[in-house]
């Protein structure tokens, strides 16, 4: 229901969702089984409250760092602003953001509570 995310600016969207599935993709493009390749993206509204959930496969498990997950580019310095542009975008818009992986998938979980 992509209404339900009406008051998030243009930019923004494109910020939010291009990183978030640029960051899926890198991921399930590493797993050489192509059957294991797997990206799901949900986005609902109830009850005023916004959920946006996103997971994919991996075939190397992140290192995170204060709740992001780290670059798995040698470079680091040009690398890894693409988590940190999910968590301003969620936070300018009062929400939240959990990233976390168990055995076989990675996972972000974005709340936004209705601002009206």
């Amino acid at each position: 229901d992509g209404a339900a995310i009406g008051f998030i600016s243009d930019v923004d969207i494109y910020v939010l969702f291009g990183n978030l599935i640029e960051n899926a993709k890198e991921a399930v493009l590493s797993i050489e089984d192509r059957t294991s390749r797997i990206i799901g993206l949900y986005l609902t509204k109830s009850e005023g409250v916004v959920t946006l959930h996103v997971e994919n496969t991996y075939y190397v498990r992140p290192a995170f760092d204060g709740g992001l997950p780290k670059t798995s580019k040698e470079d680091g310095v040009n690398h890894g602003f693409g988590t940190k542009s999910i968590k301003s975008v969620v936070e300018k818009y009062g929400g939240s953001v959990t990233m976390g992986c168990d055995d076989s998938l990675f996972s972000v979980d974005i709340v936004f509570f209705d601002r009206n």
